[in-house]
């Protein structure tokens, strides 16, 4: 049996045992509903999904664990992101900052509790954050993830009037998208040095809670009795990981799964003509390949060529299945961020691209088929995964790029990340959401010193414009510089933009109100419900 055999034969077992029955919500939500995902034998109220994804781990201080926290509703933030990108309350109701942003001060909910019961104070909300960034510094072992994006001064909370106050000694321009990323999740912090924090996940204030998780395989959630914010419809939820979107399409239509992500076109096509519903949302997720520029591809002129021998709307529509929207620019085009300003300079034309390199002195001059660059044969080592078409998408390339005679090495991986950290590759793979708080100013600070630039890139005119970028408070100023930064890559040719993912979602008639969502955060939330 194939382990995705195995893990659709897994899904099945699940939706019937009757030992996973959870606590029942406080709201008696499970006695308002007359249907059901799947119902056990006792009643109990079961969403089944098949996951494209669950995570390495629960602790949501570290590395991406605090999506999966976020994305099946165990914790939730101050913020969250509508589906336009703009930011609305959730734990926070409303918030103010001085004219320098450098002092926020968020009003909370009143009525909010922990899962366990506990109520969530300021000083609670308080003692989150300081956890988070205490854990996660670097001078303890951390990795410094939320101090990339904003560091504070001082919190003080005042538990009377219900208010958190957030001081820093510089501008936090996207601080109300920072509140909203999934790391910033408020988490009950009494006892938490007791607890497994990978397995049994924080003790948050969502709609479920962990009942039992096997690293990036199983994920099981039960209602919280204790959720503060309307019903919740389910008293189980079981998601069970499968790699394989054509098994995770087949779950959905044999009944064992009624939820499930990120499903090809071709199949999803096969689904709706069968009565299954389909949403997509293209969001910020941008789909690139770095280019290492201590190597070969340190050679603009080859990396000019490298990008005029790809067929990027032809590899978004044909190779992707239409899973990507095809951009050229490393924020979305279609964003308010100067897109519509940009000019393009290396569209498909492979007979130029030869050219350019033919002119560059950058030919082939022992005559086995490839060119040599300083006398040496090129070869670029291009590391592809296997994560949503990073794996077919770099094929594509491969034989776009040998077409101009250049030669690639495909190195296949599952290790990407560590591969991308030791800048070990010169063209590697990337998927990444680039406006991770409602603002592509992290995201671009790839490109910007040394800390997390993984291509080596330097331009000291791009420098200069991102350290104003980063002290710029007003609005239009930043989005004109914003602007810049992005047509300074892409005259540099400093990466290969491929699109950006549009994520979808595929439930039978059994579910109803689930949404895709742009953000890439919110995958199962307190309004998904049975369908009446």
């Amino acid at each position: 049996m194939t382990k995705a055999k195995k893990a659709l034969a897994l899904l099945l077992s699940l939706a019937t045992m009757a030992s996973l029955v959870a606590c029942s919500s406080s709201s008696d939500s499970t006695e308002s509903t007359t249907t059901s995902t799947t119902t056990a034998t006792d009643g109990a109220v079961i969403l089944n999904i098949a996951a494209e994804i669950i995570g390495e781990g629960l602790d949501h201080t570290y590395d991406w664990n605090s999506w999966t926290d976020v994305r099946y509703g165990v914790t939730e933030t101050l913020t969250r992101f509508a589906q336009d990108g703009s930011l609305e309350p959730w734990l926070a109701e409303s918030w103010e900052s001085n004219d320098e942003a450098t002092v926020w001060t968020f009003k909370l909910r009143e009525d909010v509790c922990f899962s366990n019961g506990t109520p969530m104070t300021a000083t609670k909300v308080k003692d989150s954050i300081e956890y988070l960034y205490t854990v996660t510094d670097v001078d303890n072992g951390g990795k410094g993830y939320p101090q990339a994006y904003f560091t504070y001064t001082s919190i003080e909370a005042d538990d009377e009037a219900y208010t958190v106050t957030i001081t820093s000694d510089s501008p936090i321009i996207d601080m109300l998208g920072c509140m909203g990323y999934p790391w910033m999740c408020i988490v009950d912090t009494d006892g938490i040095e007791d607890r497994d924090l990978q397995v049994e996940g924080p003790i948050g204030t969502g709609p479920y809670v962990v009942t039992h998780y096997e690293k990036a395989n199983i994920l099981e959630l039960a209602a919280n009795e204790n959720y503060w914010d309307g019903d919740v419809h389910y008293d189980v939820i079981n998601a069970v990981y499968i790699s394989d979107a054509k098994t995770r399409a087949l779950a959905l239509m044999d009944g064992s799964a009624d939820l499930s992500f990120n499903i090809t076109q071709a199949d999803r096509t096969t689904l709706e003509a069968s009565g299954i519903s389909v949403e997509i949302a293209a969001g910020s997720r941008i789909g690139n390949s770095y280019f290492n520029q201590d190597g070969p591809l340190g050679n603009q002129t080859l990396r000019q060529a490298v990008l005029m021998a790809i067929d990027g709307p032809a590899i978004a529509e044909v190779t992707s299945s239409g899973s990507y929207v095809y951009d050229y620019s490393v924020v979305p085009t279609s964003y308010a961020f100067g897109g519509s300003e940009l000019v393009f300079p290396y569209d498909y034309d492979p007979d130029a691209a030869m050219a350019l390199l033919d002119d560059a002195g950058i030919v082939d001059t022992d005559g086995d088929g490839w060119r040599e660059l300083d006398g040496e044969k090129i070869t670029l080592n291009y590391v592809a995964s296997n994560f949503r078409y990073m794996d077919v998408i770099p094929q594509a390339h491969m034989a776009l790029i040998e077409a101009i005679g250049v030669d690639v090495n495909l190195t296949p991986t599952d290790g990407h990340f560590e591969i991308l950290y030791n800048k070990d590759f010169d063209i590697i793979v990337n998927s990444e959401v680039t406006l991770p708080t409602g603002d592509p100013q992290q995201f671009l600070g790839r490109w910007y010193g040394a800390d997390g630039n993984y291509s080596d890139y330097s331009n000291a005119e791009y420098d200069a414009l991102y350290q104003t970028l980063r002290a710029t408070v007003d609005t239009d100023e930043r989005v004109d510089i914003i602007g810049d930064l992005q047509q300074i890559l892409i005259d540099d040719a400093a990466t290969m933009v491929w699109g950006f993912y549009g994520s979808n979602v595929c439930y039978t008639e059994n579910v109803t109100d689930v949404v895709a969502s742009t953000s890439d955060y919110y995958w199962v939330t307190k309004d998904t419900k049975p369908a009446n």
